[in-house]
């Protein structure tokens, strides 16, 4: 902290108490112009222009301060027509008043000359009345000797009131012009006292100061004894009213932390500051300077710690040929930076763009520059500390925080902060250029900043372009929460282009790049790397960590050359962290278009890289030159490459609109984001809390954001304030019959509030959900309500309905509450028999009975066997109506499971959300806990059913119970339902958990689910059969046997799903000596034979048929059964198999096999990699080494796009192939029945 003592000050100050001096002149001529502004005493003396009453029509003209009308001959003084001269000693200061002194001229007989300390001229005294005066003549001097002693705080004013006209009608004060003596004011002055407390700055004679120059010149005279704030009172301040731009602050005695200075407006008052070029020629440097002053703050709100923006500072110089700012901070030495500086709550702007090489600076830290000159560009010569900027919009400006500070290693930190403020323009000639530029910093954060409208199309001055760039030998630094967009350069310059332009020099950087958005980088289009839009630029330094940021390009580069990426990374940039970010380039066309590229492979780019989504509708990543093919990489491919981001995805994430990053929080696909990794990063950009231990990736923790708005529905049918969306907090006060999905914030439901979700609308509720007793809140079954906040609490009491499957009377589900609450079993079904409700004990593998139910309420998430109601249908299957009422259960949900040993380890749990959950994320977050497969009670009441059909990630095998694709099929795809409970197998005695992200809508009307939602894409990857076995009316059993790349012939936890082999009858197959109803095996291949096992009770004619299947089964692959105890060989495409046998067991009679080869006959089949399938001009060219008999072309949802089942070629090309921009998947198939498959990217 530099110092300056105030005794030292006071030594150095004129000891004005010891002679007489003026204290005030009006000269009369001010820049070559007539002119009534005083000439003062600097730094003790204020005074006000020199003035007249209106009524004597003062005219102040190269003559003199002229006036007329005084009244006629012989008449008396008339005391409302005067001269006014007044004056006062400057804050803290006194004087004695000793001459008054003036030269006149006219044709007057009479005047008298008064004085006042009271502005309304009460209490006057009179200094003697001359007469006669001299008129006719030339002007008379008139001295007039007094003793006014003037206090701090006292104003002395001094009229002249004239009368007695002799001829004429003109009576004047003459003053410099002829060289006459001006009126002037003399006296003595004391040495002010150091500024302490509040002082008001403003024209008025009440002001302490007239002008803020005054004040500068006051507090860098005579310093500050205390904490100082001056108020503007006025609602401008320009050059015409006598301000001295650059208005400067030096160094000033008194200042510290504690005795700052603060310059703001006063209450109620909007102010503007206005700097003009002096005479149109001389430079206007900045408005503000700080010449080394620590200590000030410039807060424009005019409320005390408020945050309104009630002062605006205009550099409004219009001289094209200068570099300027708004306000300049300057180290005058090498050891005399400013500190603790502070600027807030304020409008900074430049009226006029200059030059195109020319810099117009909002904030400038930089070197010193003489007077009248334009502003130096260069480094500081001394490093600045404790710099804030804060809620500051820039307008019209080129570069708004621009920093370049003093080269030299700064070992302590700077602390300077950008935060809240808001950078760009409009159209293109207001942009910014670069909005945020710190260079040589030690110690930086950049946060909560709005930077929209960043754009250049010249290199003229080869001036810098970016939305935040750090520069030079730049670290510990933060840049985070900010929002960037619309950030366009035309042309190439040799530099990257960037949102965020990390190009520190250090070896070890340390700046973390956290929850940011970046939207739309465009740039040339150059034919080289790094000279193109990027989202995230890294040009040089090391050990960056980029955390939580969501990168959007969506707009086309401006040529059709070189790349965009979301994320750019040039030689030579080492030892990265890049966790919990989304990647996006989804820009139309031009350019290669990646989600992330390494200019460089084989170095060391990343300490850390996972827990990422990339995507891009062109190329995911390269590693090296894209002019290299190889170096381009699938996700698949990024991974083996790098052995890192094994957790991160490739999802089109959905936004909630093409300006808005923030994450669509209702869309399905935003669902299956995986989470990020524990950084902790407690909020995310909005300020909302993050999951700590599951975070969402990007900068929107989607689904815990505060309500901006709010809506009520009212009893009269109306809402206060629109319909609700996902950002509104949503009140209902009257009776609501929603006919559409509903989303809300938050939702609330008065005591006279009710809403019923029909069939099959959806509720969305982003944070809690309140109910006041009294309120109704029902769920129809069918309906869902999804929460996406986990870390809120609903209170109150709603109702969730939920229909079971088609039953008959004894028939038993399981169920499971999506409330908690007092809601007791038989309150639940008090139909049922007591002795009906039962719960499953893992250590006898048996279903208890429950000994009270009528006191027994609902542990969540457990699943609890519940018979039919006793008055049920006995002989048409019918849903059972299921009703639970209580509080809707929200968040991260664990249950407790038993475990034994494998052989007792088998726990009844159940979906504990009035949602459903998607399996893949239930089973992929318990993977370690259970094994995954989930078993679900389906079937009517006969012990000669099997009682379980099983559901993995890859399929669901049905079992013998009515309803769904066929008369006992039930394919729930994926997803359980509400109130749906399920068993699963322990791997140990652990917890098993539930998690808002499982959480979907579906609104389907099955208690199994059969649509695809989230695992469409995933299932166009996989081929998978349904097998049935049927006899008669009786009996059904089905088995899945499938192909993905994620499984391998062993057993696949997750994928393969184990048969309970129970029941009249099962088809099974079988691997490691495990009996599957669900069997995933790799990839495909025609020589592929899978064992089929089969068992029954009863001896007798059964039928294997194809129930259904997908993928490449869908063309013309030939699916064929062996029987190996008569040796028949059958294509179940072409009819179903019919085969007798005797009761028993029997693991070997079966196999599936789908080629001639597998039969015993030997075909060769071609590699691979030589059948070659390649986009052409909007079509697809396959190319084999062998004949093709067949090339089926689908989308990611499987929809077939184009077929021909009669190729007989070895190449060809599709026709009216109608995919745009979009990935198919080839399915190519040889005459020697080999497959191979492939995506392409057709654009």
């Amino acid at each position: 902290m530099k110092t300056l003592p105030i005794y030292f000050l006071l030594l150095l100050l004129p000891l004005f108490g010891f002679s007489q001096t003026d204290l005030v002149k009006w000269n009369g001529v001010l820049n070559d112009q007539p002119s009534n502004v005083p000439t003062v005493l600097a730094n003790y003396v204020a005074a006000d222009n020199f003035t007249a009453s209106s009524n004597v029509n003062l005219n102040t003209n190269w003559q003199g301060f002229e006036t007329s009308g005084w009244g006629d001959a012989n008449a008396a003084v008339d005391y409302s027509k005067y001269y006014q001269m007044s004056v006062r000693p400057t804050t803290g200061a006194s004087m004695t008043v000793t001459k008054i002194r003036f030269k006149y001229q006219g044709e007057y007989r009479k005047f008298e000359v008064r004085y006042s300390k009271n502005a309304d001229f009460t209490g006057s005294v009179s200094l003697g009345v001359t007469n006669p005066a001299q008129f006719y003549n030339s002007g008379t001097q008139k001295d007039l000797s007094v003793n006014i002693p003037l206090l701090a705080g006292e104003r002395l004013y001094v009229r002249i009131y004239v009368y007695d006209r002799v001829g004429g009608t003109t009576w004047k004060i003459l003053h410099t012009s002829g060289n006459n003596l001006p009126p002037t004011i003399v006296g003595t002055v004391t040495a002010p006292q150091p500024l302490s407390g509040t002082y008001t700055i403003g024209q008025a004679l009440s002001n302490d100061f007239k002008t803020i120059s005054d004040a500068a010149a006051a507090v860098n005279s005579i310093g500050v004894s205390g904490p100082v704030t001056f108020l503007l009172n006025d609602a401008v301040y320009n050059n015409t009213l006598g301000e001295n731009f650059p208005i400067t602050f030096n160094q000033f005695a008194g200042t510290s932390a504690t005795n700052t200075l603060t310059i703001r407006p006063n209450t109620g008052v909007n102010a503007r500051i206005d700097a003009y070029n002096a005479n149109g020629t001389v430079p206007v440097q900045a408005v503000f300077k700080m010449n080394g002053a620590d200590n000030i703050i410039i807060d424009g709100s005019n409320i005390a710690g408020g945050s309104s923006k009630n002062l605006t500072i205009d550099n409004n110089g219009q001289l094209t040929y200068t570099n300027r700012a708004v306000i300049y901070l300057v180290s005058p030495t090498g050891t005399n930076a400013p500190e603790n500086i502070t600027i807030k709550n304020a409008n900074l702007q430049q009226s006029y763009t200059n030059g195109e090489s020319q810099y117009t600076m909002g904030v400038y830290v930089g070197s010193d520059t003489s007077a009248s000159n334009s502003l130096n560009i260069g480094n500081a010569a001394a490093k600045i500390k404790k710099l804030t900027v804060s809620n500051v919009t820039f307008l019209n400006v080129k570069e708004g925080v621009y920093i370049l500070d003093n080269n030299s290693t700064s070992s302590a930190l700077q602390n300077v902060v950008v935060e809240k403020s808001t950078f760009g323009g409009a159209t293109n000639d207001e942009r910014t250029i670069t909005a945020i530029y710190v260079s040589n910093v030690n110690g930086f954060t950049i946060d909560r900043n709005t930077i929209t409208g960043v754009y250049r199309n010249t290199n003229s001055g080869d001036l810098g372009f970016a939305g935040i760039h750090i520069a030079e030998n730049s670290t510990n630094g933060t840049i985070s929460a900010n929002n960037l967009s619309k950030i366009d350069k035309t042309l190439a310059n040799g530099k990257g282009i960037a949102g965020i332009n990390l190009s520190s020099t250090a070896s070890v950087t340390n700046i973390t790049v956290v929850n940011n958005f970046i939207l739309d980088v465009t740039g040339p289009g150059n034919g080289g790397e790094n000279q193109n839009g990027f989202g995230i630029g890294i040009f040089s330094g090391s050990g960056y960590k980029l955390y939580h940021n969501t990168v959007r390009l969506t707009k086309d580069q401006y040529n059709n050359a070189g790349i965009s990426s979301a994320l750019f990374i040039d030689n030579n940039v080492l030892n990265l962290d890049v966790r919990n970010n989304i990647f996006v380039n989804t820009q139309p066309s031009y350019s290669s278009r990646f989600a992330i590229y390494v200019a460089t492979a084989g170095q060391a780019t990343f300490a850390t890289l996972n827990n990422n989504n990339y995507y891009s509708v062109d190329k995911m990543g390269s590693i090296g030159s894209f002019y290299t093919v190889a170096n381009i990489k699938t996700l698949a491919q990024w991974k083996a490459a790098t052995g890192k981001d094994a957790a991160s995805t490739a999802i089109n994430t959905v936004f909630v609109s093409s300006n808005d990053s923030h994450i669509a929080p209702f869309d399905v696909i935003n669902q299956t984001l995986t989470a990020g990794q524990a950084l902790n990063v407690a909020t995310d950009i909005d300020g909302d809390s993050r999951n700590m231990t599951a975070p969402y990736l990007g900068a929107d923790e989607f689904g815990n954001t505060s309500c901006s708005e709010t809506t009520t529905y009212n009893a009269d049918g109306t809402w206060s304030n629109g319909l609700p969306t996902a950002s509104k907090a949503v009140i209902i006060n009257g009776i609501f019959a929603p006919t559409t999905d509903i989303k809300a914030c938050s939702l609330t439901i008065t005591a006279t509030g009710s809403m019923i979700m029909p069939t099959p609308k959806n509720l969305y509720v982003v944070n809690q959900i309140n109910i006041a007793p009294g309120g109704v809140l029902e769920m129809s079954s069918n309906s869902d309500l999804v929460q996406i906040n986990s870390n809120v609490s609903n209170t109150g009491t709603a109702t969730i309905k939920r229909n079971s499957s088609l039953i008959k009377r004894l028939d038993y589900t399981i169920w499971s509450a999506p409330v908690s609450g007092t809601q007791t079993l038989t309150q639940f079904s008090p139909m049922t028999l007591l002795n009906r409700f039962y719960t499953y004990n893992p250590l006898s593998n048996m279903y208890a009975p429950i000994a009270d139910p009528a006191s027994t309420t609902f542990t969540t998430a457990k699943g609890y066997l519940i018979r039919t109601p006793n008055n049920h249908p006995t002989a048409t299957p019918t849903v059972v109506n299921g009703v639970f009422t209580g509080t809707p259960n929200n968040g991260t949900i664990t249950f407790p499971l038993v475990y034994q040993d494998a052989a007792h380890s088998y726990n009844a749990v159940g979906n504990p959300y009035p949602s459903p959950i998607n399996v893949s994320e239930f089973i992929d977050a318990n993977i370690n806990v259970i094994e995954g497969t989930l078993w679900f009670w389906r079937k009517t009441n006969d012990a000669t059913k099997s009682s379980y059909s099983v559901l993995t990630k890859f399929a669901y095998a049905a079992n013998a119970a009515p309803g769904g694709e066929n008369q006992f099929a039930v394919d729930p795809h994926g997803v359980l339902n509400t109130g749906q409970g399920f068993i699963v197998k322990a791997k140990s005695a652990s917890n098993i958990v539930f998690k808002n992200r499982m959480r979907k809508a579906n609104s389907s009307d099955q208690f199994f689910r059969t649509a695809m939602d989230q695992t469409e894409e995933a299932d166009t990857e996989a081929s998978r059969i349904w097998l049935n076995v049927t006899s008669g009316e009786d009996v059904f059993t089905q088995a899945v046997i499938g192909y993905t790349a994620e499984a391998t012939l062993d057993i696949d936890n997750g994928i393969d799903g184990e048969s309970f082999v129970d029941g009249n009858a099962n088809l099974y197959s079988i691997a490691a000596e495990k009996t599957l109803a669900i069997q995933g095996r790799p990839s495909f291949t025609a020589e592929d034979v899978v064992p089929m096992g089969f068992k029954t009770e009863a001896a007798g004619t059964f039928e294997l048929s194809i129930d259904h299947m997908d993928g490449i089964f869908l063309g013309d692959q030939a699916i064929y059964v062996k029987d190996n105890l008569t040796n028949t060989v059958h294509n179940l495409k072409e009819s179903n198999y019919s085969f007798t046998t005797e009761p028993g067991t029997f693991d070997a009679r079966f196999e599936i096999v789908y080629a001639a080869e597998s039969l015993g006959t030997d075909t060769p089949v071609a590699a691979p990699k030589d059948v070659i399938i390649f986009q052409n001009a909007k079509q697809v060219t396959v190319s084999a080494p062998e004949a093709i008999k067949s090339v089926v072309v689908y989308d990611l949802l499987g929809k077939v796009m184009y077929v021909n089942n009669n190729v007989n070629a070895q190449e060809i090309t599709t026709t009216a192939l109608t995919a745009s921009n979009q990935v198919v998947i080839v399915k190519a198939t040889l005459e020697n029945q080999q497959l191979v498959n492939k995506k392409v990217l057709v654009n």
